[in-house]
């Protein structure tokens, strides 16, 4: 928990780049593609220089939000981690009633999970921030984007719609990409 800001940080994350699903392959099965693997690894780096580390993390259940949390357990140590069902099929209302139950006791939550209900959470959520951000958040929740939130509130209890300010938004081409870009070769 964190005392130097009386503000929650939210982190929402949608799982990273998947394989296609194999014939007759469940859904919660699904692996991280090569290039998952590799985003997932530059985010939590990223996350660990900008200290975008909770102290509890929800992650749905499938196989690919948990490969999609493993280079960031690292980071964050010994931390409450959960994997409630409903983060694999819920709604995005389903997701802030998960949120919302955590209660009073952590100041920095991840939730991990899947489009389309994470990015609809996404954009429910935001009630302030700049308007670049607040922009990015409406287009669209591709695989591995963060959002990250400040939310004013002492009980996540309260959080509910626009109740929190947008403060960072990534996705992979922004913590991922080369350091040249081939148009620019």
């Amino acid at each position: 928990m964190t005392t130097d800001n009386p503000a929650k940080q939210l982190y929402l994350l949608r799982h990273a780049l998947t394989l296609p699903a194999e014939a007759g392959q469940e859904d919660r099965k699904r692996a991280l593609a090569p290039k998952g693997v590799e985003d997932a690894k530059a985010l939590a780096k990223v996350m660990g220089l900008k200290g975008y580390l909770p102290d509890s993390v929800l992650c749905s259940p499938a196989v690919r939000t948990r490969q999609t949390l493993e280079p960031l357990e690292a980071r964050i140590g010994n931390v409450e981690i959960s994997y409630p069902a409903i983060l694999y099929s819920g709604s995005a209302g389903d997701l802030l009633a998960a949120i919302q139950n955590i209660g009073p006791a952590f100041d920095r939550l991840l939730l991990i999970s899947h489009n389309p209900s994470i990015g609809q959470l996404a954009r429910v959520l935001a009630g302030g921030g700049g308007e670049s951000l607040f922009q990015r958040v409406q287009n669209g929740f591709k695989p591995g984007t963060l959002a990250v939130y400040s939310f004013a509130g002492d009980d996540w209890g309260d959080l509910g719609p626009q109740s929190a300010e947008i403060v960072d938004f990534m996705d992979a081409l922004d913590y991922n990409a080369p350091a040249t870009p081939a148009r620019w070769t």
